[in-house]
């Protein structure tokens, strides 16, 4: 569901979202690097691409019409891309010692930083224009609106119920019981959101078809006359 706001009011949503999303880019790789209480099984959910698509699709959700939803889904991600990046620069994913000389001090190695953020904000820019029409899709009636409204959560089940599969077929020395364990009950919980989004789509479409007839109100019976 979107919101008509005025313009005012876009600007302060759209700083919150771009606050909201750096720090879940900050979060995100936080929990990578052990940050936190149970840090080894939050990164395994939030760690994930289908946690950063539905993230992205719920900013793009503010929206009205494909261009907001668009400017949503850039707000979110954008942020939360260069805050990610900043926090695996401070946690020393990109300082290393020179190849020449492995004894000396550790540099940081700034190509990859600025090539990795580049391509992801582009990633994101495209990624935010497929939600946007996705968006501007589920909020149309009839099939149109109902695949807008499925396409996200089973793509996510079809992908985590596949790598799930996938790593059942893994010998046990490769085999991660945690990662198999958070794309089942990913897959099972977007397979859910699936139905329940169906059900309700097709029970507004039969209700909305032409020559579908409302059963009238009962009336309260006259007293009979004496």
């Amino acid at each position: 569901m979107s919101l008509r706001l005025t313009r005012r009011g876009r600007l302060v949503q759209r700083l919150i979202l771009a606050f909201v999303g750096a720090g879940f880019g900050v979060l995100v790789s936080a929990v990578n690097h052990g940050f936190g209480p149970a840090s080894e099984y939050v990164s395994k959910v939030i760690g994930n691409g289908w946690v950063w698509l539905a993230a992205g699709l719920g900013a793009c959700l503010l929206g009205n019409g494909w261009k907001q939803s668009w400017v949503s889904g850039v707000v979110f991600f954008w942020p939360a891309v260069i805050g990610y990046y900043i926090a695996d620069t401070a946690a020393g994913v990109y300082t290393s010692a020179p190849f020449a000389d492995p004894a000396a001090p550790a540099q940081l190695d700034l190509l990859p930083v600025v090539s990795d953020t580049v391509a992801y904000v582009v990633v994101a820019a495209a990624a935010s224009a497929v939600l946007a029409v996705v968006v501007l899709a589920s909020r149309r009636r009839g099939m149109v609106g109902l695949l807008g409204a499925v396409s996200v959560p089973s793509y996510i089940t079809y992908d985590a119920l596949t790598l799930h599969h996938g790593l059942r077929q893994l010998p046990a020395r490769f085999y991660d019981p945690l990662e198999a364990a958070v794309t089942w009950y990913l897959g099972l919980t977007a397979l859910t959101g699936v139905v329940v989004v169906v059900a309700v789509r097709l029970r507004r479409m039969l209700r909305a078809r032409p020559g579908a007839v409302e059963r009238p109100l009962p009336q309260a019976s006259r007293p009979a006359r004496q």
